[in-house]
């Protein structure tokens, strides 16, 4: 019985169940994560993904924020990796619809329009070249 309980929380725990907010689109995000991991071998960690109101407001987020309905992710390289953000945005463009690159980590999101971006002193750059 005991193997039987310790099996399902692992599968629990390793398919996101646990989440407050689940839904499939978050679980495609996490293992798009999860992808852009093995493919680059760099070692992410996410560091900010669902949000309350009143989170979203106290680290800055924008009223729209796709984190308060748990669509967004920031992550950040925590090892050696050979990519830079920049580098890494863009190969996550490839298989996220939402990216924005900032100085110290990335944005990913499951937006509906595809969206590459990076963030500068001026608000936000576009580089996708098909917009």
């Amino acid at each position: 019985m005991l193997n039987k309980l310790l099996i399902l929380l692992i599968f629990i725990y390793s398919n996101n169940i646990y989440a407050c907010k689940c839904s499939k689109k978050t679980l495609l995000l996490d293992n798009k994560i999860v992808l852009l991991s093995k493919l680059t071998k760099c070692k992410l960690k996410i560091t900010s993904g669902y949000r309350t109101k009143l989170k979203n407001t106290q680290v800055g987020g924008v009223i729209n924020s796709l984190h308060l309905k748990n669509l967004a992710r920031d992550i950040v390289i925590i090892n050696n990796c050979k990519y830079t953000y920049m580098q890494l945005g863009e190969i996550a463009s490839l298989i996220i619809p939402g990216v924005i690159v900032y100085p110290n980590h990335i944005h990913v999101d499951m937006r509906k329009k595809r969206y590459f971006g990076k963030k500068t002193l001026k608000g936000f750059k576009n580089l996708l070249t098909d917009k």
